[in-house]
């Protein structure tokens, strides 16, 4: 009687852990549809950005950044902003840092 008791166990443990994990992706999807549906824009808000106004992008080149890099910056800038938003781009600057930044950065950015 152990071990089936001990397998019985076993196994309605495992059906509680996938049910509780089942009911709270149900109840996350849930959540962001709400949240969604509460941050969604009005249509008389989309309506005033519909249009596309000139954007005026003239990069400021500092002393050893490349006019490529000016442009990707550029263009990821533009690719989070989305449509219909204005923005113009002043200046590019390097960030000065220290060998010990740099080595700590590279160590947390580095990928797995």
């Amino acid at each position: 009687m152990g071990i089936e008791l001990t397998s019985n166990v076993v196994l309605i443990g495992f059906g509680i852990v996938i049910a509780a994990l089942i009911i709270l992706i149900c109840l996350m999807a849930y959540l962001g549809s709400a949240i969604g549906r509460l941050t969604k824009p009005k249509d008389s808000d989309t309506a005033q950005y519909s249009t596309n106004p000139a954007l005026s992008v003239v990069p400021a080149v500092e002393q050893g950044i490349s006019d490529e890099v000016v442009a990707v910056i550029a263009a990821a800038v533009a690719c989070m902003m989305g449509e219909g938003t204005g923005f113009t781009i002043r200046s590019v600057t390097r960030a000065h840092r220290k060998e010990w930044q740099m080595a700590g950065m590279a160590q947390n950015t580095r990928s797995f």
